[in-house]
């Protein structure tokens, strides 16, 4: 999981097609952890540019559902956003 999603975030090209706006700059901090029925995965994005850019979550979730392993049955995505 954690090789999955950092093949996207640190993906220039994925980035750019996430991205609502022009982005400059881009951190993120991937956090996975198991829990009883599975794994759960927990990134925070920092993203900054000229107009403020937010992700495209319905294209976030796109994306990984397409990377999503065959062998792992059911993938669950919730997104929130934080303002700092």
């Amino acid at each position: 999981m954690a090789e999955m999603l950092n093949s996207v975030f640190s993906s220039a090209q994925y980035m750019t097609t996430l991205s609502k706006s022009r982005l400059d700059e881009c951190h993120t901090e991937i956090e996975v952890s198991r829990v009883d029925d599975g794994l759960i995965g927990k990134c925070v994005v920092d993203m900054q540019g000229e107009d403020r850019p937010s992700l495209d979550k319905s294209k976030l979730s796109s994306v990984l559902k397409a990377l999503n392993p065959p062998d792992w049955p059911a993938l669950k995505i919730e997104k929130r956003a934080v303002d700092y």
